[in-house]
């Protein structure tokens, strides 16, 4: 009877084994306090795109759920599927109205039995699983490229709303300027009060415009700073620079569209995931063998027993048909569903296209043709007030007119951008350079 307590200690042992609970606090309290002193920033350069990429990679904090979300997968991923846990039975035998019996009608008994898959089921298995540690990969990927063009798209609203807002500056300077001399005129009698009031109304105009811009300021600081993690204060006080402008080529967005756009990457994942776990739902179809011992004293005698039991399920009745079926159709959809979202994609690559084009045309005729007259007839005009043509109002006139055709290229650069980066969205990739694209911006799936 010895290899019997010898057995049960061992199944005690493993059970012992097993992992237990480890506490892990939530502590409010705490945690603003971590939060708050994360969000704060300091820099003695002035702060450009690049500081701004770096800190959403170190500091967003949905980006570091997406890391440990992850990391799960990964660590899922790393360990292989077991076999079955054998299984034990245990226990006393009964026997009652033994006639001439030599041994105890009470014996004690014990079995053991494995399964062995004959399929290639856990391999399957494995398969399915680092697939789903490359789609927690892409996810995280593509999050952060989504973060990405969200910073660009927050970091060049900045950069055209503290521009607009010291053109405003520049002009509000202007007719200040000009309600001044207007005020001095009256009193020599060369102007009236008409002028004064246009003068007045101007400045409480441009005051409006200046407070929308603010707004527009705020908000875009506030999206920034969100994604960044950095306390909108102290990012505030820094004037910041535009990426650099370079020439994009749209004839080569139809391949970058296929190896980074970020919709589908999402659905070619999602057809490997199917395609994995279609495999799996026809390796589940063959059945395990069942392999088992079992030793036994019999009742009421002194002889003791053992077989070594083999067993396989036979498939007649289930072979798994609709987990296969099922498994089949999913893959079929999933295809179709990423030629859906391929065609979705290039009928907004194709607007996309038309749209910055446009832009462009707008922006080059404002800063080619416009804005050098303007600057030209405020020359002109200026040479004329020195022959005294013109009076000083006059040219004050051409001055502001000038600073508002200013104001007018920076609204036509912003809906350039706009339109720029719109196009950096549907193509998966920030268009710098498509000579020079880094291996990371390469296919997140394959």
């Amino acid at each position: 009877m010895n290899y019997y307590y010898t057995l049960i200690i061992l199944l005690m042992s493993l059970l012992f084994s097993c992992q237990s609970y480890k506490a892990l606090d939530l502590k409010p309290i705490e945690i603003i306090k971590e939060v708050e002193e994360s969000r704060e920033f300091s820099s003695n350069k002035t702060f450009n795109f690049d500081m701004a990429a770096k800190l959403m990679s170190e500091k967003n904090r949905s980006l570091k759920v997406l890391r440990l979300k992850y990391e799960k997968f990964k660590s899922i991923a790393a360990v292989k599927t077991p076999l079955p846990n054998p299984s034990v039975e245990f226990g006393p035998s009964f026997g009652s109205n033994l006639a001439e019996k030599t041994a105890s009608s009470a014996q004690p008994f014990v079995s053991i039995g494995f399964s062995i898959p004959l399929g290639p089921r856990l391999a399957r298995n494995d398969d399915v699983n680092q697939a789903r540690e490359l789609e927690a990969y892409n996810n995280y990927v593509i999050e952060h490229r989504k973060l990405f063009f969200k910073l660009r798209r927050a970091y060049s609203r900045v950069y055209f709303a503290q521009s607009l807002g010291e053109e405003y500056r520049k002009i509000e300077a202007t007719l200040n300027i000009s309600k001044n001399v207007t005020m001095k005129l009256i009193k020599m009698g060369s102007a009236t009060r008409l002028a004064l009031s246009q003068a007045k109304l101007q400045i409480s105009q441009l005051k409006v415009n200046r407070l929308t811009i603010k707004a527009e300021l705020d908000t875009a600081l506030g999206a920034l700073t969100s994604l960044i993690n950095v306390d909108t204060g102290s990012l505030s006080r820094y004037k910041i620079e535009l990426f650099d402008v370079v020439s994009m080529d749209t004839t080569k967005l139809k391949l970058l569209l296929l190896d980074n756009n970020m919709d589908l990457a999402v659905h070619e994942m999602a057809f490997h995931i199917a395609d994995g776990e279609l495999k799996l739902a026809l390796a589940e179809q063959y059945p395990d063998l069942n392999i088992g011992f079992s030793g036994e004293n019999e009742v009421g005698e002194k002889k003791r027993t053992f077989s070594l039991p083999f067993s396989i399920e036979l498939p007649l009745f289930d072979k798994n048909e609709q987990a296969i079926s099922a498994a089949f159709s999913t893959r079929q959809i999933r295809l179709e569903e990423y030629k859906e979202s391929l065609a979705g994609c290039l009928a907004q690559l194709e607007q996309g296209i038309v749209q910055y084009e446009n832009a462009q045309a707008k922006e080059r005729l404002i800063k080619n043709e416009i804005v050098p007259l303007s600057k030209k007839t405020n020359e002109d005009a200026e040479k004329s007030l020195k022959l005294g043509s013109i009076n000083v109002l006059r040219y004050l006139d051409f001055v502001v007119q000038n600073q508002e055709y200013q104001i007018d290229l920076i609204e036509s650069q912003k809906e350039f951008w706009e339109k720029r980066l719109c196009l950096e969205e549907i193509s998966g990739a920030p268009l710098i350079n498509f000579s020079s694209l880094k291996k990371s911006l390469k296919p997140m799936v394959k």
